[in-house]
């Protein structure tokens, strides 16, 4: 494999680089950040390592101006590497990638972003990804900013997630999506939900308040909500509510429900409304409220509101929610009181 974009080229490591791996893993600044700089990397250790074949992935040299500065390693998530990045396997081509630059002069010269968004598209046209992931550390800010320049946002925090230096170290999940599905009303299906959907449904909401949600909210408020939508609660909440879900062919998209406010007939409440984030943006949404706002709870009452979250409140909006009170501001549970009057 080569790949070139004006100074910056990416091909295969081969047997050959491992000098370069052995020159930049005993520099200091470069295992700052990468590896760890209580181990000290021989001939024999490196090539145990980087001559052993990477499952379902592969090795690179990041060359600049011809010359090489850096390295990246890219492989495929299965099995319990989902579990180890704390994410559902839903099906998805998703990826993931450790890289540096062991050239510490050739550090902010964009060369890290160029090299991830060259990746990327690579991935999405060769490879058929849906999603690439990375794991940062918290403490190392410029990888941070390169990433979100290459289009990558974080998704959630990741506690204890590297040991690195003898210390368990915090780390973000960052996420590059690549290939949203791209769907027509007539493969969408709506219907009430079943009680073995439970877990799908909760599932579905885990990860969009995780991956969407959490952009807005902390990780501790998200957690919080986590343990309220658990399979159980999806249960208990469509005993007293009419709670529907989107299906695209057997999956689960979408979901949202509607029911009385506080036991009021003539006053009801919308709940529970999310949609898988790579289905976002194309009108999932918008069917969900249109079906809400043809059930029996909605049109006998003359005032619906909803508890709506900082981040979906923009969407509120647009199918024609005003604020409550005229108030724009989040209540003391972080969430926006939006109602629609008939």
């Amino acid at each position: 494999m080569r790949l070139e974009n004006g100074k910056i080229s990416i091909r295969d490591f081969s047997e050959s680089d491992l000098p370069l791996i052995l020159k930049w893993l005993t520099d200091d600044r470069v295992l700052e950040y990468y590896e760890d700089r209580d181990v000290r990397f021989t001939p024999e250790t490196l090539s145990a390592h980087y001559l052993e074949e990477l499952p379902d992935g592969f090795r690179v040299i990041i060359e600049y101006g011809n010359v090489p500065v850096g390295y990246g390693q890219i492989y495929r998530l299965s099995g319990e590497l989902f579990d180890e990045y704390g994410c559902p396997d839903d099906g998805s081509v998703v990826f993931a990638m450790d890289q540096f630059i062991g050239e510490p002069d050739c550090w902010n010269r964009g060369i890290g972003t160029a090299f991830l968004q060259m990746i990327a598209s690579y991935l999405e046209t060769c490879k058929a990804a849906d999603r690439i992931l990375l794991d940062p550390r918290k403490n190392n800010p410029r990888a941070v900013r390169a990433y979100q320049k290459a289009g990558f946002r974080i998704v959630k925090s990741l506690p204890a997630h590297e040991m690195h230096e003898g210390k368990r170290e915090d780390c973000w999940l960052m996420e590059k999506v690549l290939r949203r599905p791209v769907i027509c009303e007539d493969a969408l299906t709506v219907r009430r939900i079943l009680p073995e959907d439970a877990k799908e449904v909760s599932d579905l909401i885990v990860r969009t308040l995780t991956e969407v949600n959490s952009k807005d909210y902390s990780a501790e408020y998200i957690e919080k909500c986590v343990q309220k939508l658990q399979p159980e609660d999806i249960l208990e909440r469509a005993e007293w509510t009419h709670f529907y879900v989107v299906c695209r062919a057997d999956r689960i998209v979408g979901c949202g429900a509607i029911g009385p406010y506080w036991g009021h007939e003539d006053e009801s409440s919308l709940f529970t409304v999310f949609v898988l984030p790579e289905y976002q943006g194309q009108g999932i949404g918008r069917k969900i409220i249109e079906t809400l706002e043809q059930d029996e709870f909605f049109l006998r009452a003359g005032r619906t509101e909803i508890p709506a979250s900082i981040t979906a409140a923009p969407f509120y909006l647009k199918m024609g929610y005003t604020y409550k009170n005229g108030v724009p501001e989040p209540d003391d549970e972080l969430l926006i009181r939006m109602e629609k009057y008939r």
